[in-house]
């Protein structure tokens, strides 16, 4: 008898630590998607928190820096998101959507010539980044380059053909 409850506990105490696992598991895609929109609604606290549960679960993921990022330039703090992406870069882990994040606060911070080697660098890996080349006809538009940034604004539009945000100017030479 003792034998047959000690092999239930064992069960019991196996499943009860599996529950506790599955609470600390997150989708990490799921994550990234829902704090991108809780910044998109103007809710950075959110997506603070949505990163800080990432990190509970998963403390070595890259993806962290990005969503904080993001979340401290939404709320004005652009030298934290900037340390936040050099962070989530330093790892090694060069992907387009952590180029494109710094590109963007390095943008918002006025340092155009470091947002546009980001977008190129990320462009390099990727040519199908539509938010890489609005962000490049928006800074060539505001430097006055009309033709660079047509050319950005017509790939911009090619991949992203329901585009409403793109200046009428563009878009009347575009058709």
């Amino acid at each position: 008898r003792d034998n047959i409850y000690a092999i239930e506990k064992k069960r019991l105490d196996d499943l009860a630590n599996e529950r506790q696992e599955a609470k600390k598991y997150i989708d990490v895609k799921k994550a990234k998607a829902n704090a991108a929109a809780y910044n998109d609604l103007h809710l950075p606290e959110q997506a603070l928190n949505l990163a800080q549960r990432i990190e509970n679960a998963q403390p070595d993921n890259t993806y962290i820096h990005v969503i904080r990022g993001n979340s401290y330039a939404e709320l004005g703090d652009f030298d934290k998101a900037l340390k936040e992406c050099n962070l989530a870069l330093a790892s090694g882990n060069q992907t387009p959507d952590l180029l494109i994040s710094r590109a963007k606060i390095y943008y918002l911070m006025g340092n155009n010539d470091a947002a546009l080697a980001d977008c190129s660098s990320a462009l390099h890996l990727d040519t199908n980044l539509e938010y890489a080349y609005k962000l490049q006809a928006n800074i060539f538009n505001q430097q006055g380059n009309h033709e660079a940034a047509l050319k950005s604004y017509k790939k911009y539009k090619y991949l992203e053909p329901a585009a409403t945000d793109i200046p009428e100017e563009y878009l009347s030479e575009m058709n």
